[in-house]
């Protein structure tokens, strides 16, 4: 606190001191209108915000609760989802362990289908060479069909010839035939003829007539004999050489000599045995 001299100075200073005071005073007063019009301004800006916050509030109080059904509904429907997502993955899981096991079982199946793939293989194999074979025998059978046709066939057309031949043969055989009976008729004619006449004349021409019988038996065997070589000639030409006899190499012979057979060897089913040559007799082989 200040010292002062005398009481006149003191007055003074508190004179100046409360002037100073009021000043200080006025201007607190007008400072403090200022800021009461400034809180006053500010109190109804923070009601005005007061109020739009509560309506604010309110709202978002609103959407809260919204949002809270929402949240529980999304919730209960999560929790279900989840449940059903839970049963879906038992099944799927059960399922998958299904599958797995359908998928051993047909890998199982597989190895046993390509086991027996193989075997199939194997045995179409061996078949495929017992076909083949089969088929080598059926060829080989089909060659010897044909081959034993074609010699039925040469069989057949030999035979037919043969036949033809037979029947040349006998007419042969009956123009010599006919041929001898009318030679014969002629010698028992002029026989008749010769006993009829007078006894010198018989005398006198035995043995000419003699000579004439034993003349006209040449021609006879001459012819018979020529026919025969016309038949052997025809033989040779159709390739039927076996028929003749292999001595003298006639049809009709008295020689005593076994034939070879017609047709390839005794064994063949197609050949035929030739007989044995009996005197004055044809070869034919039997049909």
């Amino acid at each position: 606190m200040a010292e002062f001299k005398d009481k006149d100075e003191e007055i003074k200073y508190w004179k100046e001191k409360c002037i100073e005071l009021e000043k200080d005073l006025a201007e607190l007063s007008e400072s403090s209108k200022q800021v009461e019009n400034e809180l006053e301004a500010l109190l109804q800006d923070a009601d005005k915000n007061n109020k739009e916050l509560r309506t604010k509030n309110n709202r978002m109080k609103l959407d809260f609760e919204t949002l809270q059904d929402k949240l529980s509904q999304f919730q209960e429907d999560s929790f279900r989802q989840i449940e059903e997502l839970q049963q879906a993955n038992t099944t799927f899981q059960e399922r998958e362990e299904n599958y797995k096991k359908y998928i051993r079982e047909l890998e199982q199946k597989n190895d046993d289908l390509e086991r027996s793939q193989r075997e199939t293989h194997t045995s179409y194999r061996e078949y495929n060479e017992k076909f083949n074979g089969a088929l080598e025998k059926i060829a080989i059978l089909q060659d010897e069909l044909c081959e034993k046709e074609s010699l039925k066939a040469t069989v057949q057309r030999l035979k037919d010839e043969a036949s033809e031949l037979r029947q040349e043969i006998k007419i042969q055989e009956k123009k010599m035939l006919s041929e001898q009976e009318k030679s014969a008729a002629d010698r028992r004619r002029s026989s008749f003829r010769l006993a009829t006449m007078p006894g010198s004349l018989d005398i006198g021409n035995t043995a000419p007539n003699k000579n004439k019988n034993v003349n006209n038996a040449s021609p006879l065997i001459t012819t018979n004999r020529s026919a025969m070589d016309i038949v052997g000639d025809i033989l040779r030409k159709v390739g039927l050489e076996k028929w003749l006899c292999p001595a003298c190499a006639h049809v009709k012979c008295d020689c005593d000599v076994p034939r070879p057979p017609l047709f390839g060897s005794s064994s063949s089913p197609l050949s035929t045995p030739s007989p044995l040559r009996r005197p004055n007799s044809y070869y034919s082989p039997s049909s």
